[in-house]
């Protein structure tokens, strides 16, 4: 597990350096300078225009998780305080003293060049408000348990997670950590737990009136009938965004109760959901670069490389699935959105063949990786025309994961959290929550 912070109540002037904190000589977390956004910005000081962002440093376990917590919400805080009044610069003496017994600190520059002898912060400005942060939890977990993280923040909210899943026919029923976490049918069925409910799927009526109760859900025929059907419909989704949330309701959700639980279905989860998320035009254009801000569940790792490291039956399963509804997805291109220089940015790039970049039927591109090397991965692992350093898809699954799915979960910053907005002040309460839940420990 591994959280990322960022906060628009401590700016920074500068990315020329980051505090990198050890513990027992080793990298544990650090504090860098992140974006300039704009919408966050309003410290008295124009030069201090970047917020600030914690994050840790490889996967940590429930421990070692909450001490990381525990030393940013000491550190934040501290910095906030101190730079109220006017902006406060920080050499690494100065940024040490700020760190528990035990800790230790180094101011590390970001090129080649040497490191600044200080980096400076500035707070906001004075009220709650303005300690507001934008937490994300990193989860590293086997691809079957990909719902856990959906099912986390669907249950504290979050809006489009909720209509993804009530539209594939699932909803959480409680917390705990994946094993714990029962899934119930949004039609209303029992609630099982690991087990789909026959009853829900048979009651489903699509549009044009064709009744899945007379249909066999365990053969290929009906989905024959569906892919038929909405091959007639299936408009470019700049369109008809809501025709993506039909055919889910309709088609997707009761194919997807069939398919048994494993590492498979948990990659079909997921490329569905990019699916109904960035092939589907009817929210308005963000206006932070990139896609990752329609995701409130993004793959740190390639999708091609959670393919690749299915078992032969389980790559049946997932591109089975996919292939089935690939008639209707074939005219859904992925949306729009503007690069680091605020240009728009129109891919045409489709389901199928971003699909086939996974599977590694069609063309995968090559992306730099470490001491010159090159890798193969999907199309949207980075998406084109964004940094190489941006986050979508960056990591390795081997170097980074240890052959495991690494997702972020994104948006909590935006969510009522035990009744109010996650601050610089109560990081260790909603860490240690969330760590709790998640390992299933007391």
């Amino acid at each position: 597990m591994g959280i990322e912070i960022e906060t628009s109540a401590i700016k920074t002037d500068s990315w020329d350096g980051k505090f990198t904190i050890l513990k027992g000589g080793i990298p544990f977390w650090e504090l860098k300078g992140d974006t300039t956004d704009v919408s966050l910005s309003g410290t008295p000081h124009a030069d201090h225009n970047k917020n600030v962002e914690c994050s840790t440093l490889g996967g940590l376990g429930y421990g070692e998780i909450n001490e990381a917590a525990a030393g940013m919400q000491r550190v934040l805080h501290a910095i906030y305080e101190r730079s109220r009044a006017a902006p406060s610069p920080f050499t690494e003496d100065a940024f040490k003293a700020l760190l528990p017994d035990g800790y230790d600190c180094g101011l590390v520059a970001f090129a080649k060049s040497p490191p600044p002898p200080e980096l400076s912060y500035a707070a906001k400005g004075p009220g709650a408000e303005d300690r507001t942060i934008r937490p994300q939890i990193t989860f590293q977990l086997p691809l079957k348990d990909m719902v856990y993280p959906f099912e986390r923040l669907y249950m504290l909210g979050h809006e489009d997670i909720k209509n993804f899943l009530d539209d594939l026919g699932m909803s959480p029923v409680s917390e705990g950590p994946p094993s714990a976490v029962a899934v119930s049918s949004a039609t209303g069925g029992e609630e099982t737990e690991g087990k789909h409910d026959e009853g829900a799927a048979s009651a489903a009526v699509d549009p044009t009136g064709v009744d899945f109760s007379t249909l066999d859900p365990e053969a290929a025929s009906h989905l024959l009938v569906l892919r038929d059907m909405y091959r007639r419909k299936a408009l470019v989704n700049t369109k008809k965004g809501n025709e993506i949330r039909d055919y889910f309701k309709t088609a997707i959700n009761p194919d997807f109760s069939t398919i048994p639980e494993g590492d498979g279905k948990g990659l079909i989860l997921l490329f569905l959901y990019y699916w109904y998320q960035l092939f589907n035009k009817k929210a308005p254009m963000a206006g932070e670069p990139g896609l990752k801000t329609y995701l409130g569940v993004m793959s740190r790792v390639p999708l091609s490389q959670l393919y690749d490291k299915l078992k032969s039956d389980q790559k049946v399963i997932f591109s089975g699935f996919v292939e089935r509804h690939l008639a209707f997805a074939a005219s859904s291109q992925l949306r729009p959105y503007k690069d680091y220089k605020r240009n728009l940015v129109r891919t045409g790039i489709s389901v199928q063949a971003w699909y086939l970049s996974i599977t590694g039927e069609g063309p995968r591109q090559p992306v730099p990786f470490k001491e010159g090397s090159v890798r193969q991965v999907d199309l949207l692992s980075p998406p084109p025309n964004l940094p190489q350093h941006y986050s979508m898809g960056l990591l390795d699954i081997d170097c980074n994961a240890k052959g495991l799915a690494l997702v972020e979960a994104r948006g909590y910053g935006k969510l009522q959290y035990g009744g109010s907005q996650i601050t610089i002040d109560n990081i260790i309460g909603f860490v240690n929550h969330e760590s709790r839940l998640f390992f299933g420990s007391e």
